[in-house]
């Protein structure tokens, strides 16, 4: 019997040892997120006397402490009218702010060893008590400047939704 009891005592410890690694992409003490479109890839020129070059580039950031989305994003108007920057803040909804920690959780460091050429570059920067974190988007991982990442779309789908 007493066997038998430390043969459970024992797997309940190794299951504890096994238990899911936190996502070291974003941690539980983070307060902060800046997600970019840097611009690039294959996109058209820009009308002359632009603010910014790539329609739809530009930057997210949400803050933790009051759920607060801040945004700043090239918009083309269209046709031949110059593209300008739009800026914006607001307070995100509970839900709102749940999907966006959401798809951050999902992000992960990437296993991929291939690349392409015609996407924008997609940054993301987490700030954490420790310092900032910055990784890059998986699909230039083959360039092998810094810390890739899968998932970066998807928190810059959300954000970009949000941003009204």
């Amino acid at each position: 019997m007493v066997e038998r009891w430390l043969v459970i005592g024992s797997l309940a410890i190794l299951a504890g040892c096994h238990a899911a690694p936190s996502n070291a992409v974003w941690p539980p003490d983070a307060s902060q997120v800046i997600v970019a479109d840097t611009g690039g890839g294959f996109a058209p020129q820009a009308p002359t006397g632009s603010e910014c070059r790539d329609a739809d580039a530009g930057s997210f950031t949400f803050t933790v402490a009051d759920d607060e989305l801040r945004w700043r994003v090239c918009r083309a108007p269209g046709g031949n009218t110059p593209y300008v920057y739009a800026t914006g803040e607001r307070r995100l909804s509970a839900s709102e702010a749940q999907g966006l920690t959401d798809a951050l959780r999902k992000v992960a460091p990437t296993k991929a060893t291939s690349c392409g050429a015609d996407k924008p570059l997609l940054t993301l920067r987490v700030k954490t008590p420790s310092g900032d974190h910055d990784y890059l988007d998986s699909f230039y991982v083959c360039h092998g400047s810094g810390a890739y990442v899968d998932g970066i779309d998807e928190v810059l789908g959300q954000a970009r939704s949000l941003a009204h």
